[in-house]
């Protein structure tokens, strides 16, 4: 195999794996509506300079769990590329059922 034939090869194998950029933008509603466990990955993101400590504690302080979600998709959506890469990676280590679910049933 030449070296371009490689290169094509491996950009075309990537592109056929999701993102966490992709995964954020294609699955944001569902995420707001099935997130369940936050804790662990409220401290993860952090952990990774995903967000803050005050944008954990402005989760953190909302009363009910969709709030809380719609707060911390909104920080990711602002936050950009490379915070929800972060959070796709964090949310599968922590959730991982939900993860093949929501990919699953986008099949």
């Amino acid at each position: 195999m030449s070296p371009i034939s490689f290169t094509i090869t491996i950009i075309i194998l990537s592109s056929l794996l999701p993102s966490g950029h992709g995964f954020f933008k294609k699955h944001k509603g569902e995420l707001e509506v099935r997130l369940g466990i936050l804790a662990p990955l409220l401290i993860d993101l952090e952990r990774n300079n995903a967000i803050t400590a005050l944008e954990r504690e402005e989760v953190q302080s909302k009363s009910t769990r969709q709030e809380k979600n719609y707060t911390l998709m909104s920080i990711l959506d602002r936050r950009g590329t490379k915070a929800q890469d972060r959070f796709y990676e964090a949310l599968k280590a922590h959730d991982p059922p939900l993860v093949e679910d929501i990919e699953q049933s986008a099949m």
